[in-house]
């Protein structure tokens, strides 16, 4: 597994030390060990670890708020370490944030596997938050592209394949994204009929004809 840099919050500083003597044989880098939840969430705001291990019985705030104030400000893996005498607590870590756990002390072993587990989960979640970011915007992207289609069909009295090829032809020239270059169109036909709707075409004739008689 890849070197990670870590930083341990545990309030037991035997259990501190022996975690970060366990991570420091498989390679891994400890950066910083606090015994408090707020310095929990400092240390992980300032230092960027790659990885969080955090104590959920923590004092001022607990561990469980702890994780979730890292978790929603700087999102990063996080394990719940627990001696497993509040089983309710390791529920809500989880539910705050916390990718994987580990029982106090650890052994080497459940360490190693705690952090390949985080990581993974974390970049499983981060990979899946990113597709459907980027599926959205291509729905939307395609949402504009139609409407900005149908209306260029309409009128300039084009095919749909010509709408097309038009609509591509504006993006290269004026180097925008389809999504600029539909959003632009829609927006020019709104104020079109926004106009049309205040000075309709039949007060456009009358007016022509007083003036032209």
């Amino acid at each position: 597994m890849e070197s990670l840099r870590v930083v341990i919050a545990e309030e037991d500083v035997s259990v501190s030390q022996g975690i970060a003597a366990a991570l420091a044989a498989e390679g891994h880098q400890v950066i910083g060990t606090v015994s408090d939840g707020d310095s929990a969430v400092a240390e992980a705001l300032e230092k960027h670890p790659d990885v969080v291990l955090v104590d959920i019985r923590l004092p001022g705030p607990d561990g469980v708020e702890a994780i979730r104030r890292i978790t929603s400000e700087h999102p990063l893996p996080v394990i719940a370490l627990t001696d497993g005498s509040a089983p309710e607590a390791l529920e809500q870590a989880a539910e705050a944030g916390a990718m994987a756990y580990v029982h106090k002390p650890g052994t080497r072993e459940d360490l190693c596997a705690a952090l390949a587990i985080s990581v993974r989960r974390f970049r499983d979640v981060a990979a899946l938050s990113a597709e459907v970011q980027n599926l959205k915007d291509t729905l939307e992207t395609r949402k504009f592209a139609e409407q900005a289609k149908g209306i260029i069909m309409q009128r300039l009295q084009m095919t749909e394949a010509e709408a097309y090829a038009h609509l591509r032809e504006k993006c290269r020239n004026q180097q925008k994204t389809m999504r600029q270059a539909a959003i632009e169109i829609i927006e020019a036909e709104h104020q079109f009929l926004e106009v049309l709707s205040k000075d309709p075409p039949s007060k456009l004739r009358a007016r022509q004809l007083q003036e032209h008689p």
